[in-house]
């Protein structure tokens, strides 16, 4: 089951930090941030963070980002949802706080971002494999989400 999965990714990877990093205090720091996450666990639990149709988004949004390549229709998701466009617009930005094309393309910007760190591919390669049908347009949007263009 997913709980608030942002922050448990974010309460995890400050666990990890700390156990790689040591120095002063570190396994103190571990236990606290173990405690906060625990304490978050049960929040959601108290907070009927046992929600099925949440459980039903969630399954949906994994599988959505899990292959950031490939177009996704909000009609489509919608469908698989039984819901109306617009019902389905309600939900996800209730329970994520962002729309599926945010969503989506943060990924895929995220994705770019680390793949224009390997200096073999080409910013052309980078764009395909993140689900761009043209150059300039991945460009124009890297550029708009970072602040710099692609290899620069």
């Amino acid at each position: 089951m997913l709980f608030r999965s942002e922050r448990l990714n974010s309460a995890a990877l400050t666990i990890k930090e700390e156990l790689l990093t040591g120095g002063t205090l570190h396994q103190e720091m571990v236990h606290a941030a173990m405690l906060r996450l625990l304490v978050w666990i049960c929040r959601d639990f108290a907070q009927g963070a046992c929600d099925p149709l949440k459980e039903q988004f969630e399954a949906l949004r994994y599988e959505m980002l899990s292959d950031c390549a490939r177009e996704v229709s909000v009609q489509e998701l919608a469908a698989k949802m039984c819901m109306s466009r617009t019902s389905f617009y309600k939900y996800y930005s209730r329970y994520f706080g962002s729309s599926p094309k945010q969503d989506l393309l943060r990924l895929r910007m995220e994705k770019a971002a680390v793949l224009l760190t390997n200096q073999q591919k080409t910013v052309a390669a980078v764009a395909a494999e993140t689900g761009f049908k043209s150059v300039e347009h991945f460009a124009r949007y890297y550029k708009s989400f970072y602040h710099k263009p692609p290899r620069g």
